[in-house]
C-alpha cells in the first residue's frame, strides 16, 4: 500500500479483501508463507513471497495472480522451478 506500511489481505476473496496492517513482528498470511503487499492499492497489489529472514522483496515472484481482475484473483504460488507468468501482477 502506499502508506509504507506493510500489509496483509485479511479477506476471504478480492471482493472481501479486508486489507489490514501488520502488527509488529506478524509476518504470514493464512497459507504461512510471509508475504507483503509491494503494491499501491489492493487493485494494483502484487503480492510476492519473503525468503526467510528476508527483509525486501523476493523478486523471484514465487506468488502471482491466476485471476484476471481484482475481483477475480484467484491468487496461487507459482511451482518450483517456474521463471515466469503471463499473469503476474507486478503492482
Amino acid at each position: 500500500m502506499d502508506d509504507g506500511a506493510s500489509q496483509i489481505n485479511e479477506g476471504t476473496s478480492a471482493v472481501d479483501s479486508g486489507w489490514d496492517e501488520l502488527t509488529a513482528g506478524a509476518t504470514e498470511l493464512d497459507d504461512g508463507a510471509s508475504q507483503i503487499n509491494e503494491g499501491t492499492s489492493a487493485v494494483d497489489s502484487g503480492w510476492d513471497e519473503l525468503t526467510a529472514g528476508a527483509t525486501e522483496l523476493n523478486d523471484g515472484a514465487f506468488q502471482i495472480n491466476d485471476g484476471t481482475s481484482a475481483v477475480d484473483s484467484g491468487w496461487g504460488e507459482l511451482t518450483d522451478g517456474a521463471t515466469g507468468c503471463r499473469y503476474c501482477n507486478r503492482g
